[in-house]
């Protein structure tokens, strides 16, 4: 038998809460914008929007600077054009909660100064989210100007290709941003692909990025995550500088004219499992310390690791350096061990042998050698390589340490590769 009296009491506190959905769901209208519609323009409707309400436009072209104001969500059909003329900032987001989905946004203004952008997020703007657009022809692309929890998702954006670097602004733009998201964008022709200063806890994942200056650029920029990126046919692939506290794993960084990853003034950050290949210097470690930086490939490089200015008490094991043309080339007054805990790294020019056969070598690997600092020298010692009087050299500075220069020493060096990815690396040109 029901029980008319609980109804009763269960009604009286279920009807505030149905009458509050039931106005919000009156509130969130749907405004649509283009031929045919109550809006041609898109700031039109921007203005007579309320909070919540959603923006469909239609497929076209706009010529306007936009101002989003109000938490709304504007959806392009079939990617409608917005042109910004070359003016400012093509797109202004300044209210929370904004999403911008699946527009072309293109020609923002060409003042640097003025940080030009194709969308440009200010703080006031958190938590709002661009995703699937196509971002071109601008001085900066997406600029994301202290606004926390931003995400910036499956954008393309291509920057000025056909001016020199310095007059072009970066692909993405990230500073004073607080867990943001930036994933799985494209980047192509900008100056820098993706720029971090003075961030926090933020992640950029999966995104590609290639022909400009520094794939990824950090300056000031600590306890972030920066995983599975691919960058190649740039400067540098990962530029990570004065910044503490890092996790940078899974990123390939390949065909780069300079570096594959460039450490400058880095403290307590932990490098893993990515993959340097076919760039000029591999790992470059400029005034680093405390750094883990383990499983890692570096192949094919002409320089596999740079390292000099005091990059001290960092612990690096189980990487694989392979057919690099000089493994290693350090500067500095005093050996540096490369073995961690008993676990050494691999080198592919290890002359040694494990009589024990425990994977390890059973003397140390050192670089630096008299032979590596007459080839820095005179590279065209490298076709005499085998030959006797080499030969001779090379087995003359192990005899008489009296010639040793300092360097990296590894005495557990690994007799074999800690994965084989590496082979599907050697010579690679493709992308």
């Amino acid at each position: 038998m029901l029980n008319l009296k609980k109804i009763r009491g269960a009604w009286i506190y279920l009807c505030p809460l149905i009458f509050c959905i039931s106005l919000l769901e009156a509130k969130a209208a749907t405004l649509k914008v283009g031929k045919g519609h109550s809006y041609e323009t898109i700031q039109e409707a921007i203005e007579a929007a309320s909070d919540s309400d959603s923006i469909e436009v239609s497929a076209g072209t706009y010529p306007e600077n936009l101002i989003i104001n109000k938490q709304v969500t504007l959806r392009g059909i079939d990617m409608p054009v917005i042109d910004g003329g070359g003016r400012g900032h093509t797109i202004i987001i300044q209210s929370p909660h904004v999403i911008l989905d699946s527009f072309r946004v293109i020609r923002s203004g060409g003042d640097l100064a003025e940080d030009d952008s194709c969308i440009f997020i200010e703080g006031k703007a958190e938590k709002s989210e661009i995703r699937n657009n196509l971002v071109e022809d601008c001085a900066f692309g997406i600029w994301a100007n202290g606004a926390k929890s931003v995400k910036i998702i499956n954008n393309h954006v291509k920057g000025r290709s056909g001016l020199i670097s310095q007059k072009r602004g970066n692909g993405i733009h990230l500073w004073n941003v607080k867990h943001g998201v930036v994933e799985a964008n494209h980047v192509e022709g900008a100056r820098d692909g993706i720029l971090v200063s003075i961030t926090r806890k933020t992640l950029i994942k999966n995104n590609k990025i290639h022909d400009l200056r520094y794939g990824i650029h950090y300056m000031y920029a600590d306890f972030n995550r920066v995983e599975g990126n691919v960058t190649y046919n740039n400067k540098a692939g990962l530029a990570i500088m004065f910044s503490k506290g890092l996790e940078i794993e899974s990123n390939y960084s390949y065909d780069n004219t300079e570096f594959g990853l460039l450490f400058r003034d880095i403290f307590k950050t932990k490098v893993h499992k990515n993959v340097l290949a076919n760039n000029e210097k591999g790992l470059f470690i400029y005034n680093s310390l405390f750094n883990e930086i383990w499983e890692n490939i570096v192949v094919g490089n002409d320089i596999g690791s740079h390292v000099w200015a005091g990059s001290e008490d960092n612990k690096v094991y189980d990487n694989s350096f392979i057919r690099n043309k000089t493994q290693v080339k350090y500067v500095g007054m005093k050996d540096e061990k490369w073995t961690y805990e008993g676990k050494g790294n691999y080198w592919s020019d290890y002359m040694g042998w494990d009589i024990d056969g425990n994977g390890k070598g059973d003397k140390p690997y050192e670089a630096n050698t008299v032979m590596e600092r007459l080839i820095w020298a005179y590279p065209m010692i490298k076709l005499l390589f085998n030959s006797p009087a080499v030969q001779t050299l090379r087995m003359a500075e192990s005899q008489f340490p009296i010639l040793r220069q300092k360097g990296i020493v590894d005495d557990a060096p690994l007799m074999r590769p800690v994965n084989n990815e590496w082979r599907k690396w050697v010579g690679r040109v493709n992308h």
